[in-house]
Parts: C-alpha cells; structure tokens; sequence
C-alpha cells in the first residue's frame, strides 16, 4: 500500500523523536546544520528544515547542501551508488469553483472565469534530495553566514530581546511555581529566574508560554479560549508551542538542560498521537513557524 505524504513526514519525526527526543527539533536551526538548497542557495524552511537538519546530524554529512538528482546530472554531477535520498515537502496550490457540489480546479488564479469566485486549495507533495556528500563532480560553494541573513534562523544577541521587540506582546509577571499563559488578560506568569537550573532553562519555559501567546485572538487566533476542557485541542497546541520554544532556543544557541527530563511526557505523548494523526505535524510545523516569524517580527 502506497503511503500518502502526511504518512512519509510523521514517520520522518517519530524517527527524530525516538532516536534524540527533543534535540531532534534543535537541529534544523543549529549554525553548522542549516539546511540549503545548493541550486538556489537560499535555506529550506519550516518541516523541510527540520527534515533536512535531522539528517545532516543522522548521516554526519559535512555539509548542509542539497540537489535532486536530476539538477546533479545536469551539473554534471553523479550521485553515488548505494546514496541515500531524503524528502523535501511542497505544497500544489490550485483553486477552484463551484458548479454545483462540484468543483472545478485551475492551476491559476488568472485562469478562473471573471466574476466566479474561487478558492483556494493546497496539498502537498514531495520530492527527492540528496545531499552533496553523496554526489561525485559537484562541490559546496554557498556561505552560511551569508545564507542565514534575513531568515528566521538569524541568531538574536540577548533572549530578552525576543520578548522587549515583539509586537503585542503579553505582560509578564513573576512568582509562584507554575508557568502558564493566560489568553483571557493576554498575560504570562512564570516563576521566579532564579528558581531555575540555568538561563537558558528559564528562557526555553518562557518561549514555550510566548509561543501560547501567538495563538491569541487578536494575533493568530488559534482559538485557545476554553482548549483546556479539549484534550485533543490542548495536546495541538502544546506541541505548537514546544515546537516553539526549541525553536527559539536553536535560533538563541540555548541550550537547556532540563529540557529532556521535563518534556519526556510530551515525546511520548507526541509519538503515540502523531502515530494515529499524521497530518498533525505538518500542522504544528506551520502553526509553530507562524508564530516564530511574529515573534521576531518577520
């Protein structure tokens, strides 16, 4: 039986979690890991650099750089025999209308019929790369200092900066010893900075509640209001913001050392879910990239 995308992608991420747990979402954004497509030069991003990054670890590749096999034979480049492919997720974005209950697609938007009006529909596919290591006749030639300029995955100085430069942020208070978003007041509260082991571990708690913040509903309205009472809707969203919080922490250079030890429930949460619900990661993924961009003002 032939597996559909969302299949390929969660069995990609149950890997990850499996084999390094939460370190798996750090590699894609990790300065010597950056995934780059060789061609254009320009990083992969969302769950293609998440893909992409785990496999650079996976397979000790020396370099970040990417090609499919048909962009190395006409570089004149040969891939390697026995080379292992890796997967690169696009979205097939067509529209249509209705005649009906039926629908008629077009490939674009110009094609539809004046006064008609369309929607617009996405679904993914995917395509096959290698990375360079396994291609014979074609070197690295792009400078990823120079290719992470002016992606999310720019590195920020100060973590606190994250917080101070987002635009409608929540207010912030300390005390106590939970941490929590609250979407009612658009507040956060976490416990005191000193109470924990190290920086970086109270900056990665913190992201993870500043994630919660993105999904308020004056800025990407994810519905949070009352998911508590949904453990389905609740688990969605506690994987966005966990997502998040890595993220942030990759792109910071953050390197929490409780990470593992606290969110050991959630890796097997996740994995027990994703297992029944392919299609969730890729919805995380983009949710938890949304939110990242607005937090930093992308």
């Amino acid at each position: 039986m032939k597996k559909d995308i969302y299949t390929i992608i969660t069995e990609q991420v149950i890997k990850g979690l499996e084999k390094t747990g939460l370190n798996w979402f750090k590699s894609w954004s990790a300065k010597d890991n950056l995934a780059i497509n060789h061609v254009t030069g320009k990083a992969y991003t969302g769950i293609n650099q998440m893909l992409l990054g785990f496999d650079i670890v996976d397979n000790n590749y020396t370099t970040g750089e990417f090609m499919t096999f048909k962009q190395a034979q006409k570089l004149g480049g040969k891939v390697k025999k026995g080379s292992v492919s890796h997967i690169v997720v696009f979205w097939n974005i067509s529209y249509y209308i209705l005649d009906g209950t039926k629908r008629v697609y077009f490939k674009k938007l110009e094609d539809v019929p004046a006064g008609e009006k369309a929607q617009k529909s996405m679904s993914p596919r995917f395509y096959k790369v290698f990375n360079l290591d396994s291609i014979e006749g074609i070197s690295p030639k792009h400078d990823i200092a120079k290719v992470k300029e002016g992606t999310i995955f720019e590195p920020i100085e100060r973590a606190d900066e994250v917080y101070k430069n987002m635009r409608k942020k929540p207010s912030l208070a300390h005390g106590g010893n939970r941490a929590f978003y609250r979407p009612l007041s658009h507040s956060i509260q976490m416990p005191s900075q000193e109470t924990f082991t190290t920086p970086d571990d109270y900056y990665k708690v913190f992201f993870h509640e500043l994630t919660h913040s993105t999904g308020h509903e004056s800025i990407l309205n994810r519905g949070l209001v009352g998911s508590h009472g949904n453990k389905t809707k609740y688990s969605k969203e506690e994987l966005v913001a966990e997502m998040g919080a890595l993220f942030l922490c990759g792109i910071l250079d953050l390197n929490p050392k409780d990470s593992n030890d606290n969110s050991q429930a959630y890796i097997n949460g996740w994995i027990k879910y994703l297992k029944n619900h392919p299609k969730e990661i890729l919805s995380a993924s983009s949710k938890s990239r949304k939110a990242i961009e607005y937090i930093l003002n992308k």
